[in-house]
């Protein structure tokens, strides 16, 4: 497996000071090594088939049952039940992809980034606070701030979402989310609610930028920090570094290991939320959502056989 990471067409070493002489390397993490990446995805990897593993030795788990994964777990879930690849080939891949997330982000001189993830509650703010303006305030933030803050997984609708960003933005969030609370009828009865956002978000990215570096983020009323996590997983940042990472899933899913039945209709996709298919309608409705080059060519392809 090369250790290189690909970006806007131009390929770096992950590790830039190994070369022809060099004779070992070690890993550090002020925390341990579990709380760096590229160590935790493989042992939260070989955690998970061991729990399925455990459940299918006593008879827990049925051949025709729906399965998925979330994120991590998708990469789980399709190498332990659709065995789309061996297991030790999935270790080398998620231990290279949690390579790719962290060589995304620079690090100050203590190893620090200066992004985050935090989970969101809107119905905390507030049972008038709809997902529709939840989106909308992440918006204004990330437009009044000109900083990376996204909702980057919808986990329970009105209850639960995270977004991953820089910390200054994820800070305003959190100022913006307990001021709605504790000031409902200013902000959600105004006259226009758009415009009493887009006020409130002038201050706290404001008050967001005057506070000292690196900003540490709190728990608030309806929102938690992911700690631990400091890369902006699932975020459009690390687009960049997606060829390379794909071009390896290539050459680690052998295409004559992939059995069809394992999966068309019973692994939901995290992309759609439904049950996986082959046909050109579901590769339309997972085009649609993520707009891939490589969909759309396998999209032509079908239309010119049909």
């Amino acid at each position: 497996m090369d250790m290189v990471v690909e970006s806007a067409g131009v390929t770096q070493r992950f590790f830039k000071t190994i070369n022809e002489t060099t004779t070992s390397y070690s890993f550090h993490h002020k925390q341990g090594l579990l709380y760096s990446t590229e160590f935790a995805q493989p042992a939260l990897t070989i955690m998970e088939r061991a729990q399925y593993m455990f459940l299918k030795s006593k008879g827990l788990l049925s051949d025709n049952a729906l399965f998925a994964g979330h994120s991590l777990g998708e990469y789980t879930a399709l190498s332990t039940i659709g065995d789309i690849m061996p297991f030790e080939k999935v270790l080398s891949v998620v231990f290279y992809r949690g390579l790719t997330m962290q060589a995304a982000v620079e690090r100050d001189a203590s190893g620090r980034s200066k992004f985050a993830m935090v989970a969101v509650n809107p119905s905390r703010v507030s049972k008038a606070f709809t997902q529709e303006m939840f989106q909308l305030l992440v918006k204004l933030i990330r437009e009044e701030s000109k900083e990376l803050l996204e909702v980057v997984n919808y986990n329970v609708e009105g209850q639960q979402y995270v977004c991953a960003g820089e910390l200054s933005a994820l800070d305003a969030l959190t100022d913006a989310t307990n001021y709605i609370s504790a000031h409902q009828a200013e902000i959600l009865s105004a006259e226009s609610p758009q415009d009493a956002l887009a006020s409130l978000v002038t201050k706290c990215v404001l008050q967001a930028g005057k506070k000292p570096r690196p900003i540490q983020l709190t728990r608030g009323l309806a929102t938690i920090p992911l700690e631990g996590i400091d890369v902006p997983f699932h975020s459009s940042f690390l687009l960049p570094k997606m060829p390379a990472f794909r071009n390896l899933l290539l050459r680690h899913i052998p295409l004559d290991s992939i059995n069809p039945e394992k999966l068309v209709g019973k692994y939901v996709s995290n992309v759609t939320g439904k049950p996986f298919g082959i046909s050109k309608e579901h590769f339309e409705d997972v085009y649609a959502k993520t707009g891939s080059a490589v969909l759309a060519e396998c999209i032509r392809e079908m239309t010119s056989a049909a």
